[in-house]
């Protein structure tokens, strides 16, 4: 392990090189957990094909409240649907539309303590609990997720790159917090049309995570990542090194793009072509950032040859490397990086095995202790 030495002061601890610059400690992990491997074991509780009367075929965003609730967003009837613990639909709530409460395009949703918050085209809708309205907050530029219900990460780009700030719902006063690389977007026009894709799979860019009390980020085409509080200071950030990006397959670039549609129709070969011929080499070093309800930060790598098996690098709030995590999905289902969502002991995904129908299911799976 080298470690550049232009500190103010160094302490070294077992495998860790904590570095302590300005206010900042850089941690540099070696590219071995500090605890080995850990087996996530899903195991399959239930899995239900409808929702009371409708069939579930399109599921974008799941939440799961620490009561057990399931809160799932319709993204083919506009719409939130609520489940119990069992599977069993309690209620839904929303439409489509362009007035308060309702969807146009909704990005993301977000469940705070005794909340639901969509994130639609322009703004974030407020619901309790039980699908009442309750407000719609609107904002100018990019937003990077919510951080609660009175703030949200914010980027803008330029030449340079993409700076992100905290940004303030009440006064929409923003706090600087870093300026990274920007995003890597895959063009691709014809007849008038032009289109920009960002894959998380094989470009990189700007991945985020929030808690109740940390924010979590980095830009995926390094692997550091950086933890600040809500007051935009950053407190820490953390590296694996020796790290090399992964070489994406020309198999999986060739494949990833056939089912993909623009305005309901495939797109076409010529499209298909221009976007493949734009892919880098090597995908990313991460594909995305979740804050484990105990604190634990998961970071998802990216994978190209199994669609059942996903490996997530497991490290402490303060940025130790502990496990490398190894999702493997029973009896051959896939793992579908859009539609899960983790909670405690719980993980609850859209998904299906080999011949059969796609299906909201609950795992129970085996979460790593906590230090």
């Amino acid at each position: 392990m080298r470690l550049n030495v232009c500190v103010r002061s160094l302490l070294v601890v077992f495998a860790l090189f904590p570095v302590i610059l300005g206010a900042e400690i850089r941690l540099e992990n070696p590219d071995k957990p500090d605890k080995g491997i850990w087996l996530f074991n899903p195991v399959q509780e239930w899995s239900v094909e409808e929702a009371g009367d409708e069939i579930i075929s399109s599921v974008e965003f799941i939440n799961i409240h620490q009561n057990g609730t399931i809160y799932f967003f319709d993204y083919k009837n506009t719409k939130i649907n609520v489940l119990n613990p069992r599977g069993e639909k309690l209620f839904s709530f929303g439409r489509e539309g362009e007035g308060p409460g309702e969807f146009k395009f909704a990005w993301d949703m977000s469940l705070l303590k005794d909340q639901i918050v969509v994130h639609d085209a322009g703004g974030y809708h407020f619901f309790d609990l039980k699908g009442g309205y309750i407000k719609t907050i609107r904002y100018s530029g990019e937003s990077e997720g919510l951080i609660s219900p009175a703030m949200m990460l914010k980027s803008k780009e330029d030449k340079d790159g993409q700076s992100l700030f905290v940004m303030k719902f009440a006064d929409q006063s923003e706090i600087f917090l870093k300026k990274m690389a920007g995003p890597v977007r895959l063009v691709a026009q014809g007849g008038g049309i032009r289109l920009r894709v960002r894959d998380i799979n094989i470009v990189t860019g700007l991945k985020t995570a929030c808690n109740d009390q940390r924010i979590v980020f980095g830009q995926s085409g390094t692997y550091r990542l950086f933890v600040a509080d809500h007051a935009g200071n950053i407190l820490r950030s953390f590296a694996v090194t020796g790290r090399s990006r992964p070489v994406i397959p020309r198999e999986y670039k060739e494949s990833r793009f056939t089912r993909l549609k623009l305005n309901g129709s495939l797109l076409g070969k010529g499209m298909i072509n221009q976007l493949v011929r734009c892919i880098p080499e090597h995908g990313p070093c991460f594909n995305d950032i979740f804050i484990h309800d105990s604190g634990l930060i998961f970071v998802m790598l990216p994978e190209y040859e199994s669609k059942s098996t996903r490996r997530f690098d497991v490290f402490s709030l303060d940025g130790k490397y502990l496990y490398r995590g190894i999702m493997e999905m029973p009896d051959g289902m896939g793992f579908n990086t859009h539609s899960f969502a983790f909670s405690g002991n719980t993980l609850v995904m859209f998904t299906a095995a080999p011949d059969e129908e796609f299906a909201l299911r609950k795992f129970t799976i085996q979460i790593p202790p906590v230090e």
